[in-house]
């Protein structure tokens, strides 16, 4: 039996499955020199990596942040999901 017909088997018809890589964005209002110093500009957007694992913790410790989880796919599920 190939995955495929083992996952037509234990999935019931009307199942919707999505693959994607989830993403969690943080918004927050900072200051100029926060920008500054994290080499940022208004309205950008950055991958999260070891080097930026301080400016996570500087942002969460001394600003009011929303987390706001996300992605393609995830975004697309919660539409399906919200119309079904």
């Amino acid at each position: 039996m190939s995955d495929m017909d083992e996952v037509k088997e234990r999935c019931p018809e009307g199942i919707l499955l999505g693959c994607g890589n989830p993403l969690l964005d943080i918004q927050a209002q900072v200051s100029h020199d926060f920008l500054e110093k994290w080499d940022m500009k208004e309205n950008d957007a950055i991958l999260a990596d070891d080097q930026r694992i301080p400016l996570f913790e500087e942002l969460v410790d001394n600003h009011e942040v929303s987390f706001i989880p996300g992605g393609a796919t995830q975004n697309a599920l919660r539409v399906c999901q919200v119309n079904s």
